[in-house]
C-alpha cells in the first residue's frame, strides 16, 4: 500500500460585531458541512447565514494549521496550501436573517505524480472563547472574534484508509453523542446511521467530518435496543483516481 500523503490549509473566519450591538445576539451557520472536489472541478460555494439580531462583519483570511493527535509527543504539522486557495468575496457583512455565499477555488496546485488530486472542503463553525470583560480594555470588546470556520483542503496520494473507532459519549431514550476516533490514514467525511442490528429500522443519523477525533450528537427517534449498528455512509463512487474507502459497520452493546 502506498503511504498516503496528506497536505491541508486552512481558512479562518472572523466575525465581530460593533460596541453599540453588544446586547445583540450573533449567531452563524453554514452549510453544507463539506464537500469533495477534485482537479477536474476544484471549486465549489458555501453558504453563510445569520439567524441572530446582531450584524455580523466576516473576514476570511487563509493560514496553514497544526494537528495534534493523541497518539504522538509532538503536533503534526500540516503542508499548507493556502497560497492556492482563493476565496470570494474575502470580506462581508451580513445582516440579520440573511445569507450570503462564499465561494472558493483551488489555483494552480500540482498534480500528484499518480494524476490529479481529491481536496476535502471541510466548513464548520465554532465558537472562540468568550472575552473576559475584566481583563480586556473595553476599545477592544468591539472587535472581539466570535467564531471560526475551518476549511481545509486534503490532497490524497494512494489508498485513503479510516479507521473509525467507535465510544457512546451519553445516551438517553432521547440522544446518543458518538466519540468517533480515526485511527486510520486518511480523514474521513460522511453520513453516520444508527441502526437496528439486522439493518432494518433506523434510529438517527447525523453528518459529521472526522480528521483525528470528533463527538457526533445524534436525535433518537426511538429508544436503542441493546445491541445496535452504527453505519458509514459514504458518496464517493464519482471519485475515479483514488481509492477512499468507507469503516465498516461497527456492532455496538450495552
Amino acid at each position: 500500500m502506498q503511504k498516503l500523503a496528506c497536505i491541508l490549509a486552512a481558512t479562518l473566519l472572523f466575525a465581530h460585531v460593533s460596541q453599540a450591538q453588544e446586547t445583540s445576539e450573533l449567531a452563524l451557520k453554514v452549510t453544507p458541512a463539506f464537500k469533495w472536489t477534485t482537479d477536474a472541478a476544484p471549486y465549489g460555494d458555501i453558504q453563510l447565514s445569520n439567524p441572530g439580531t446582531a450584524t455580523a462583519e466576516i473576514t476570511i483570511i487563509a493560514t496553514g494549521i497544526e494537528v495534534d493527535p493523541d497518539r504522538t509527543d509532538a503536533p503534526q504539522v500540516i503542508g499548507d496550501l493556502s497560497k492556492h486557495l482563493t476565496v470570494f468575496p474575502p470580506r462581508l457583512i451580513i445582516p440579520p436573517g440573511e445569507t450570503r455565499i462564499v465561494r472558493y477555488a483551488v489555483m494552480d496546485a500540482a498534480p500528484l505524480s499518480e494524476g490529479g488530486y481529491v481536496a476535502l472542503i471541510h466548513a464548520r463553525m465554532a465558537r472562540r472563547t468568550p472575552v473576559d470583560q475584566l481583563q480586556t480594555p473595553s476599545a477592544a470588546t468591539a472587535l472581539r472574534i466570535n467564531y471560526e470556520l475551518v476549511v481545509p483542503l486534503i490532497l490524497l496520494k494512494g489508498v485513503g484508509e479510516p479507521e473509525i473507532v467507535v465510544q457512546i459519549a451519553s445516551q438517553d431514550d432521547e440522544q446518543i453523542v458518538l466519540d468517533l476516533r480515526n485511527q486510520g490514514n486518511s480523514p474521513w467525511a460522511g453520513t453516520v446511521h444508527v441502526s437496528s442490528e439486522d439493518g432494518q429500522q433506523s434510529f438517527g443519523s447525523g453528518t459529521v467530518v472526522i480528521f483525528l477525533r470528533r463527538e457526533l450528537e445524534i436525535a433518537l427517534l426511538a429508544p436503542l435496543p441493546d445491541t445496535y449498528r452504527v453505519v458509514f455512509e459514504s458518496d464517493l463512487d464519482w471519485i475515479p483516481e483514488h481509492s477512499l474507502r468507507t469503516p465498516t459497520p461497527i456492532l455496538v452493546s450495552r
